[in-house]
């Protein structure tokens, strides 16, 4: 019988981790007390994304959306228990996933 635990032991973990190394994403570290999670922020609050902390496909469709450490965001709104959370960037309002938001750090000013 086979083990299912690691590599060499189970053919669909040799070829999801062809590496032998279980992929994490990113923790996020919060150091600051300014840094909150962009679902915490208050409606109306603006502040700079200082931190995408999360699994490298997620960060690059950010990025796409123009969502990276540095830019300028802006909450406009969120819904109820685990909605998806509004943002405005410069003239442009987009609507993100609650799982997305809780793992974009923001300096609120």
């Amino acid at each position: 019988m086979r083990g299912v635990g690691g590599p060499g032991r189970n053919p669909f973990f040799d070829r999801l981790f062809a590496h032998g190394k279980r992929r994490r994403f990113q923790r996020a570290d919060v150091s600051q007390e300014k840094q909150i999670s962009l679902v915490h922020m208050g409606a109306g609050q603006s502040g700079t994304v200082a931190q995408i902390a999360g699994w490298p496909g997620m960060v690059r469709r950010l990025s796409a959306m123009g969502v990276r450490p540095g830019s300028r965001i802006t909450k406009v709104s969120s819904m109820f228990m685990r909605g998806p959370v509004t943002i405005r960037m410069g003239q442009t309002q987009m609507a993100i996933g609650f799982g997305m938001a809780r793992r974009i750090l923001v300096d609120v000013d």
